[in-house]
């Protein structure tokens, strides 16, 4: 079953603080023309004699339209799985597009 959500206005392009997943992002958003998302929801738990345990939770969705629009993929959450899930996007359609166009790489 897909999981669906909704996203506030200031919840969209967010830096994630992260410059290879945020250039991964641009990259993923400009060579498919979707809307890519990334959401990183950093949970703090206060203790009183120890240092508190800081987390962070990492979503990344795309824009499907509809009621809930935002489609969350489950397959990632932490930094490193949707960092190597943007790059396979964005090494896929590149790898597609050099198989529809061999000349192009013969000439450079």
């Amino acid at each position: 079953m897909v999981a669906t959500t909704t996203l506030m206005d200031y919840e969209r392009n967010k830096s994630t603080l992260d410059e290879d997943v945020d250039y991964v992002l641009s990259e993923a958003r400009k060579l498919t023309n979707k809307d890519w998302q990334v959401r990183v929801t950093v949970h703090r738990e206060k203790r009183w004699f120890r240092e508190d345990q800081v987390s962070k939770t990492w979503e990344l969705l795309v824009y499907v339209g509809g009621c809930l629009p935002w489609q969350v993929l489950m397959c990632a959450k932490d930094r490193d799985t949707v960092f190597a899930y943007l790059a396979g996007v964005v090494s896929g359609v590149r790898g597609a597009e050099a198989r529809m166009n061999p000349m192009k790489e013969q000439d450079q």
